[in-house]
């Protein structure tokens, strides 16, 4: 499960997912009738609520019947990390962290709290491996934090909303500090905390700015 493949496929999965804040962004439940009547919000994090879901009865499920995880290993096993046998993988977690950001903040700080968990969180563990300056003795490096830090001040370039602006200085900022915090040798998944933490951080500043 450790191929240097497999490392990129999962990277590129990570930024499919880019899709999301793109699409929650430019809002596509006032152009089409599958949302039910419902907005853009209430949509999207009842979307990824019910994949998060599936997503968890599919692991637990695979766990209990042989059948099951022979039928993982032949279709989505190859994203596996080492050490995801056992345990939940990375991607439910992920899955939840998004539900939870846009239900909980304002569109346009869930947009921008979203890009470093899918795109600056794969841009880093790739820096990391291409630009491996000063490894820490856990795993994470110098290479990784920068790589991480400025993929995601790009993407963020290209998503203000006219009605909350935040400078380029306090983007900067903001994910520095959400990848001071990545870089340390946590136990918790970044998965789970790099885009609930980000929304944390524009929430603050989003009061000084005020």
């Amino acid at each position: 499960m450790n191929h240097p493949e497999s490392f990129f496929a999962r990277k590129l999965f990570h930024f499919f997912f880019l899709l999301v804040p793109l699409l929650y962004f430019h809002g596509i439940c006032p152009r089409f009738s599958f949302c039910g009547g419902m907005d853009d919000r209430y949509f999207f994090s009842g979307l990824f609520v019910f994949a998060f879901l599936l997503h968890l009865g599919w692991e637990l499920g695979r766990k209990k019947f042989h059948f099951l995880n022979q039928l993982y290993h032949h279709t989505a096993g190859y994203f596996l990390k080492s050490g995801e046998e056992e345990k939940l993988p990375g991607s439910l977690w992920l899955l939840l962290s998004i539900a939870v950001t846009i239900a909980i903040f304002p569109p346009e700080i869930a947009v921008l709290s979203l890009i470093p968990a899918l795109a600056g969180d794969p841009a880093a563990a790739i820096s990391g491996k291409v630009f491996p300056i000063y490894r820490f003795p856990w795993g994470k490096s110098v290479g990784g934090f920068l790589g991480g830090v400025v993929v995601s001040l790009v993407l963020a370039t290209l998503v203000d909303s006219p009605s909350r602006i935040f400078p380029p200085g306090w983007k900067a900022g903001i994910y520095t500090l959400v990848f001071l915090v990545e870089i340390l040798p946590l136990k918790l998944d970044d998965n789970l905390y790099l885009a609930l933490l980000a929304g944390g951080f524009f929430s603050l500043a989003d009061l000084f700015l005020d």
